[in-house]
């Protein structure tokens, strides 16, 4: 995305603490007169939190606190259906005064089940299985997820930048490493790739193949300054049969392959950079199915990292 920092900085502030301590407050402060309009609103801060809870860029400020401001949601409304008095089941007055809630509560579970149902594995069989690119360590996938049917999850298939080969961008990952207590950077957003704990990260080959093409002399971006180069920056793409396994965004000088070289799943390839379309050091991987003609106008292919598929918001452990 290509919001510059101070921007981002506050998106993210509104999203990831102002809106949860409001849906917390309002769950708890507010009285109801009927019965149906106190269900319809604290349907609606659940549920809205349950959103945030899915889709935000918890990365940004600490992965916990997803955890702490949703449970905080339902233990405030279990507490005000306990303060509950009204007797009145419904009321036409309440339901004209309080129409917002009505409209945006079936929105919110359209929102929701369009992102579980893209975080659902598509087929029983998944076309290819990949070796996680990392040997130790906790991370953290950013973006992950049948974009098709959630933006929200993962917005690589829907991005208007991404259109001309939107189609091949569907089941993108992206990765960023994550500490012990939820921090995936020192500081809030800061302005130095070495701060990002991702950064340098050794990359390691996730499947047997060939070489299929290598870019390694790409400067770094400013973390979130928004001046990015187009392209995938440095990488490597690997071909088995007819399918392209991208990693990119890589550090300059790091990738030491050749085109039409056989590498090994788990030799090294290089190391995590900020560089091409990128606003932070991140890690990013998508498998396409192609007969090798233009790769980027190829399908993208559902896959999984030992075994499991990709998630946003998901944290995986490597010993």
């Amino acid at each position: 995305m290509t919001l510059k920092r101070p921007i981002q900085m506050c998106v993210f502030a509104f999203l990831q603490i102002i809106l949860p301590i409001y849906l917390i407050y309002n769950s708890i402060a507010n009285s109801y007169d009927t019965i149906f309009i106190f269900i319809v609103n604290n349907s609606l801060h659940i549920l809205s939190m349950y959103f945030i809870f899915l889709s935000v860029y918890w990365e940004n400020f600490n992965y916990y606190l997803r955890y702490i401001f949703l449970i905080s949601v339902i233990i405030c409304t279990g507490i005000s259906l306990f303060r509950f008095e009204a007797k009145a089941v419904f009321s036409y007055k309440d339901v004209i005064e309080d129409i917002d809630a009505i409209i945006l509560l079936p929105v919110f579970i359209v929102l929701v089940i369009n992102i579980i149902l893209s975080k659902h594995q598509k087929h029983k069989k998944i076309d290819i299985d990949l070796s996680f690119p990392f040997k130790e360590g906790k991370y953290l996938i950013a973006e992950g997820g049948d974009g098709k049917k959630s933006f929200f999850t993962n917005y690589h298939y829907k991005f208007k930048d991404h259109a001309k080969w939107k189609e091949s961008m569907r089941y993108a990952v992206d990765i960023v490493k994550i500490n012990s207590i939820g921090f995936t950077m020192d500081g809030i957003i800061p302005l130095n790739n070495e701060k990002y704990y991702i950064f340098k990260q050794e990359v390691y080959c996730p499947i047997d193949g060939i070489v299929y093409e290598v870019i390694n002399n790409v400067e770094n971006n400013i973390p979130y300054s928004g001046n990015y180069l187009r392209g995938i920056g440095n990488h490597v793409i690997i071909k088995k049969d007819n399918y392209f396994i991208i990693l990119a965004h890589l550090e300059k000088n790091t990738v030491n392959l050749i085109k039409g070289q056989y590498i090994n799943k788990g030799e090294y390839i290089g190391e995590i950079g900020n560089s091409g379309y990128s606003n932070r050091p991140h890690l990013h991987m998508q498998v396409i199915y192609n007969d090798g003609s233009n790769i980027w106008k190829g399908t993208g292919v559902q896959f999984t990292l030992n075994g499991k598929m990709p998630v946003k918001n998901m944290r995986i452990c490597i010993d």
